[in-house]
């Protein structure tokens, strides 16, 4: 059976999104109580089908920003899952107004990484674009963004990322106010949710390497409609910097980025702002590994990707 979580923090000012999403999940389907009780809430189910099952969880914090409360958990109820997605909200600058993003778990600096498989996060970034445009919701773009963990800021040690063997994502909605309370924005999120084994295909697994925290560059990547590329990892250049992958250690923490990709990878994209010494250390990857390294540019331009991924 195939199983997902979804986590909502449930207090408004903590997370101005959450709630407004699990709201949306209630108008649009039937959702029934379990047995298990969670910070005092039920843990709410759906069945889709026989062999699909959709837990939404309310929790009293954001679920990454209590990790050392909320991993034992994790731990005793959702270790047989697919996936755990937390959605939350996004501000900060280098995005836009009004986006839906979707990421993977890790701290690069330290090179600790999260599980992760690009056909989850290929699933979901298709599922809200379809529901994106059956909205009318022009004004918002979905885009990828890059791994990282928000637990780092509240303090929350990265080794606690990879005591949990299943892939956590964010899925957020932002990047102002006005974003987060559009009450279309929560049911193409709400929607997008429940559809999240609907969009199964295998893809061509791309570890992405250097560049801003946000481009548009890899979700119209997974967008192309004539080759299904799956974006694992999104390394940007500041947390690169910052964990000196340049160095021996650097290039080891490049590797375990890579082991905890499910299917593993079958080539590793670059930035053109990338550090040369950087970018040394991913070709030595490459060649290892045997897969082609290549400029990101390539994922867009259909020429060029076809002659890489024929």
């Amino acid at each position: 059976m195939k199983k997902v979580g979804y986590f909502f923090c449930v207090d408004p000012d903590l997370d101005p999104v959450a709630m407004n999403v699990y709201k949306s999940v209630e108008q649009i389907v039937e959702i029934k109580k379990t047995n298990v009780v969670i910070d005092s809430e039920p843990v709410m189910e759906y069945n889709s089908s026989n062999d699909q099952v959709i837990h939404f969880i309310r929790i009293t914090n954001v679920l990454s920003h209590d990790y050392t409360k909320y991993l034992s958990i994790l731990k005793k109820h959702f270790m047989d899952y697919d996936l755990i997605g937390v959605i939350n909200w996004h501000e900060g600058a280098g995005a836009d107004d009004s986006i839906f993003t979707v990421h993977s778990t890790g701290d690069v600096a330290s090179g600790k990484y999260g599980i992760t498989d690009p056909r989850h996060i290929r699933r979901l970034i298709h599922a809200i674009e379809n529901n994106r445009f059956k909205y009318g919701l022009n004004d918002f773009k979905v885009l990828t963004e890059a791994t990282h963990w928000s637990g780092i800021v509240f303090n929350q040690h990265p080794e606690l990322i990879i005591d949990y063997p299943v892939p956590v994502y964010d899925i957020e909605i932002g990047s102002i106010p006005a974003s987060w309370k559009n009450k279309k924005a929560a049911e193409v999120l709400a929607k997008s949710l429940l559809e999240i084994f609907e969009h199964e295909q295998d893809c061509i697994s791309i570890l992405c390497v250097g560049g801003r925290h946000f481009t548009d560059t890899y979700s119209k990547a997974i967008l192309n409609k004539d080759i299904p590329l799956g974006i694992s990892h999104i390394l940007s250049n500041f947390w690169l910097e910052k964990g000196n992958y340049h160095t021996e250690e650097g290039y080891r923490m490049l590797h375990n980025a890579v082991n905890t990709i499910r299917g593993g990878i079958q080539g590793i994209a670059f930035h053109d702002s990338m550090k040369s010494t950087i970018k040394n250390n991913c070709r030595r990857l490459a060649e290892e590994l045997s897969i082609p390294l290549f400029n990101k540019k390539v994922l867009v331009n259909n020429e060029k990707n076809k002659e890489f991924f024929k």
